[in-house]
């Protein structure tokens, strides 16, 4: 189990990453009172005029949880890509 720490972090991080960036099933099943912070991100979008600023804020604030999360578990997602790096 202590050698799988590494794979067990790197997998909570792609698996935190996918669900957090997750579009088409909250679009689905989500009302609009509840959207998730990607699905309020494109109605932003519209042919008529664009929201760069507002696009770019909710860009950056999408990005925290993710940095915060590759912070946390960091040293085990280094560690086990550099395990299998030694030789010898």
């Amino acid at each position: 189990m202590p050698l799988m720490k590494p794979s067990f972090a790197a997998m909570g991080i792609f698996v935190g990453m996918n669900s957090w960036n997750s579009f088409i099933l909250p679009v689905l099943l989500l009302s609009k009172e509840n959207r998730t912070l990607p699905v309020f991100l494109e109605t932003l979008l519209s042919p008529y005029k664009y929201y760069y600023d507002l696009l770019l804020v909710g860009a950056v604030f999408s990005m925290i949880p993710i940095v915060i999360l590759f912070a946390l578990f960091q040293r085990y997602f280094i560690a086990g890509m550099t395990a299998g790096g030694i030789k010898g």
